[in-house]
């Protein structure tokens, strides 16, 4: 198998995966930036991006966003006010219990979200052009082999992360 990292890669402590998957991640965020700029999106708030996609997932409120992101209530709570008053996500009252407040992605969200995918297809194809479509299969089954160990494999990492469309 060939040696794909360049030698800064390979020796000290930049072989160390949590500095690996912040590289890898930077890639995404820089993507994905650069794509919500380019569709006049560049107001959402960083961490808004994990918010949107958990309601895209199917969260409903932000007690199911704490479990779907694993962040704290508070936390949720200071993005969920950014992205309502940027006009991503619409608070409405809950049918079946009217005290509860469901949060909906609104038209903004919903172009915001297919933005925030499109990016993430083209840079997961970007890195399938870079190490083959063999690696990145190896590569996104270990990570989420890590990622699901010791949990009961209902995690969000295991609902819908897949090699990009026409690869593999």
């Amino acid at each position: 198998m060939r040696d794909h990292a360049p030698r800064d890669l390979r020796n000290g402590w930049a072989q160390s995966m949590p500095w690996l998957i912040r590289q890898v991640s930077r890639r995404y965020a820089s993507a994905v930036a650069a794509r919500l700029q380019d569709a006049d999106l560049g107001g959402l708030p960083r961490p808004g991006y994990w918010l949107l996609m958990g309601l895209a997932s199917g969260a409903r409120d932000a007690t199911q966003l704490v479990e779907t992101i694993g962040v704290t209530k508070q936390a949720v709570s200071k993005v969920v006010e950014a992205l309502v008053s940027e006009g991503f996500v619409l608070r409405t009252t809950n049918v079946g219990d009217r005290r509860r407040t469901d949060l909906v992605l609104s038209a903004k969200g919903l172009r915001t979200v297919e933005v925030i995918r499109s990016a993430v297809r083209g840079a997961e194809q970007a890195f399938v052009e870079e190490v083959g479509a063999a690696a990145w299969n190896d590569a996104v089954a270990t990570l989420a082999t890590l990622a699901l160990a010791g949990t009961d494999g209902d995690e969000p990492a295991n609902r819908e992360h897949h090699a990009p469309e026409g690869r593999a």
